[in-house]
């Protein structure tokens, strides 16, 4: 597994914790790709016993994928620090917060419905998972899951930390969100801050090539992916948890009907 250069940590001490988090996020969702694996042979099991899908084989090789693709953007995160290239780093990080969502989400939209055994609404659920964030598949019935809506379960998730801290100590958790998130969001568009790495101001004006990385750079690209891979990882372990624990046959047919 990559780990972070001697050189990048040298240039920045202050985001030891960071680069520490990521390197073991790195290697507890190598973790969470075995336990999908052993889950999708549970649901498997359930699937060919009662010729029925069930929500746990059907999610877990969702989840599985997630846990694959969250590994290899982090990793090229790792890779993309170490060769100084901020402009290509922090797209990278944003798809990685981006995908570290969708168990943050799980665990607030589907464990409530499973636990209640809401299997229509679960069923539905399903699908739009399945169809991402742009319902490009021809299931027009059935709508997409927006990516504010994913971003959304992150903010409820902050906020909720406040319950625990002193009432001097609270703060609007929420607002971290868009503290680690709208950087990313900046920095992956042709924005002027993210144009602007590349230009030192002056007459005339320097060009940098290759671009170094700057505190605030640093903070986009690592430190949001330190807080999401904990996040995400957390929710997706008890995502899981519940998938087996609550593994629900479904009906094999598509859910018809406009989402509730």
């Amino acid at each position: 597994m990559p780990q972070f250069a001697t050189a990048a940590k040298n240039a920045f001490p202050g985001f030891a914790d960071d680069f520490a988090e990521v390197e073991g996020g790195i290697g507890a969702w190598a973790d969470r790709l075995r336990d999908a694996r052993r889950d999708v042979r549970a649901g498997e099991a359930r699937a060919e016993e009662k010729r029925q899908n069930n929500v746990q084989f059907l999610m877990t090789i969702y989840l599985g994928g997630i846990a694959i693709r969250t590994r290899e953007l982090a990793e090229a995160a790792v890779t993309l620090v170490n060769k100084g290239n901020p402009h290509a780093a922090a797209p990278v990080a944003r798809a990685l917060f981006e995908t570290c969502c969708v168990p943050i989400y799980l665990r607030e939209q589907m464990v409530p419905r499973l636990r209640k055994g809401r299997v229509a609404q679960v069923h539905k659920l399903v699908f739009r998972i399945g169809l991402g964030t742009t319902g490009m598949f021809g299931a027009e019935h059935i709508r997409p899951i927006k990516v504010n809506s994913l971003l959304g379960s992150s903010r409820a998730e902050l906020a909720a930390l406040t319950a625990g801290l002193p009432e001097e100590e609270k703060r609007d958790f929420a607002e971290l969100i868009d503290i680690y998130y709208g950087p990313l969001s900046e920095l992956t568009h042709p924005n002027y801050g993210a144009v602007t790495l590349s230009v030192e101001v002056g007459l005339p004006p320097t060009f940098l090539h290759p671009t170094p990385f700057e505190d605030w750079t640093m903070h986009a690209v690592v430190s949001s992916a330190a807080y999401i891979l904990g996040a995400g990882g957390r929710a997706f372990d008890t995502v899981l948890q519940e998938l087996s624990e609550h593994p629900m046959d479904l009906p094999n047919s598509d859910p018809l009907g406009a989402e509730a």
